[in-house]
């Protein structure tokens, strides 16, 4: 544990590319032989780097062999193979800042779970995740939690890239800047987004500026779907309040099914005038519309829908 009790700490791995540092277990070499590293409140500044560190065989105490909250993450070539619970686990306050270098975790029960606000942090990086598997079920996914928060708010702009993997997100994650710093959010083409039942995309409904830019997948869509079961309405889907930016915000490439549950349209727009194409809603909700449109106007709104029983495009006006 690094930093317990609020107390000053740091870790300071030099491993080198010829001379990799390793953790290990001293006994049985399987999943869950040790606990794990533990980063928590009380790091000293610039003091929390890994350099070709290897982790293997841990995770047997806490979610994920290497945790870290509270701190900013720093490393060079960082394997993390052969755990109990996820490689790689990311909480409320924790940073990564380590541009151009590789995150590899194979053969672990998970592979990264992370908070909303460090999604952006990892799109300087390159993700090596492969056979991670629990119960026979593959998990190469990468998790998207606020540890027991209603919502993760997302407070500053970046890239949520495309790893090839599905982004599950198991809390509703609101899109909350400022005027003078917004949240503007581009999701890369092709990007996967599987939401938790009931969960959903908030921008620009809560007290600050932001904007979700689907800008570069006409050809290579967005998909934003249920991370369980495919039911009709098994989570909610986006909204857009009205703060988020009309002139910053694009929707253009994406596919969003089976939401609607609990709100009346599974694309939901309020008091923003917004061009939306290039884009289908299918399998919406019974009780939902697949376009909700509330004191705006519709006509910019250009997608198709498939499968909605309870309306296509709906609007106050």
């Amino acid at each position: 544990i690094v930093g317990a009790s609020g107390g000053g700490a740091g870790l300071l791995v030099q491993g080198t590319d010829t001379a990799r540092v390793r953790f290990g277990a001293a006994a049985a070499e399987r999943r869950g032989s040790w606990g794990q590293v533990e980063v928590v409140e009380g790091v000293l500044p610039d003091a929390l780097q890994l350099d070709y560190l290897t982790m293997e065989h841990g995770g047997g105490k806490g979610a994920a062999m290497l945790e870290f909250g509270a701190s900013t993450l720093r490393f060079t070539d960082l394997r993390l193979e052969h755990c109990q619970g996820a490689g790689l686990g990311g909480r409320y306050r924790g940073r990564i800042d380590s541009p151009g270098q590789t995150v590899l975790v194979h053969d672990c029960d998970q592979s990264i779970f992370i908070a909303a606000h460090t999604l952006t942090d990892l799109s300087d990086l390159t993700l090596d995740l492969a056979d991670n598997v629990l119960d026979g079920v593959p998990d190469d996914s990468i998790h998207v939690t606020a540890r027991n928060a209603e919502q993760a708010v997302v407070s500053e702009s970046g890239v949520w890239r495309n790893f090839g993997v599905p982004y599950i997100v198991e809390e509703s994650i609101l899109l909350r800047g400022t005027a003078v710093l917004p949240a503007d959010v581009h999701i890369e083409g092709g990007t996967e987004l599987r939401f938790a039942t009931g969960k959903s995309l908030l921008v620009g409904t809560g007290d600050g500026e932001g904007a979700l830019i689907l800008d570069d997948a006409a050809d290579n869509p967005v998909y934003f779907g249920p991370a369980d079961a495919a039911i009709a309405g098994a989570w909610k889907g986006i909204r857009l309040g009205g703060l988020a930016s009309a002139e910053r915000t694009v929707l253009d490439g994406f596919t969003l099914e089976y939401a609607g549950g609990g709100v009346p349209g599974a694309l939901w727009i309020q008091d923003i005038d917004l061009t939306v194409r290039n884009g289908t809603i299918r399998h919406t909700d019974p009780d939902a519309c697949a376009v909700n449109v509330d004191r705006a106007d519709p006509a910019g709104i250009d997608v198709v829908i498939e499968d909605s029983v309870g309306g296509g495009i709906c609007s106050d006006d």
